[in-house]
């Protein structure tokens, strides 16, 4: 089974428990070196329980084939620095071909993720085969594991795809659907 290719993937507080660790996401196994990452003891996965529940993040980062553990003070909201808008490739997760957006995964959403200093989302540019970052505007330089920059993605509360929006009275009418 191929391994989870998401750009960051954080792990929930119910997926710390003894066993192998998947992206919650797209469902592929969070691996190094072909391996599956696992949590090989329930005194560690209640550690890491512990961890999450106190508000720190484990995210599992693909490309650098290791998972990042952020404590709770540096720990930044998200979407951080970064703008989200509709995105403009579909209506409500859905392309002009009827088909889930690639796009946004299926969200309905867009991130346009910015520079953690200055906030500047034209600016920054890759350096390296996308594992550092720097800033023309700021000058500021940063990694691709960087709190600032892992915090920049959709809340929760938005990772599941929209709805249509029904307006109330006129659900014969195909208005608002």
């Amino acid at each position: 089974m191929d391994p989870c290719r998401c750009t960051a993937s954080w792990m929930p507080v119910e997926q710390a428990r003894a066993g192998g660790l998947a992206c919650t996401w797209c469902g592929l196994p969070w691996k190094v070196d072909g391996k599956q990452l696992v949590i090989g003891t329930e005194e560690l996965a209640e550690r890491i329980a512990a961890f999450l529940a106190a508000g720190g993040e484990a995210v599992y980062v693909g490309a650098l084939k290791r998972v990042v553990y952020i404590p709770p003070d540096r720990v930044v909201a998200a979407p951080g620095r970064a703008r989200i808008e509709d995105c403009p490739d579909c209506d409500h997760d859905v392309s002009s071909g009827g088909k889930p957006c690639r796009e946004c995964a299926g969200t309905g959403w867009q991130v346009w993720k910015a520079c953690p200093r200055c906030g500047d989302s034209a600016m920054w540019r890759y350096m390296d085969g996308r594992t550092r970052m720097h800033c023309q505007a700021c000058q500021a330089s940063w990694g691709r594991d960087y709190p600032g920059w892992l915090a920049q993605r959709l809340p929760a509360r938005l990772l599941t795809a929209r709805l249509p929006v029904c307006t109330p009275g006129r659900e014969g009418s195909g208005i608002g659907h």
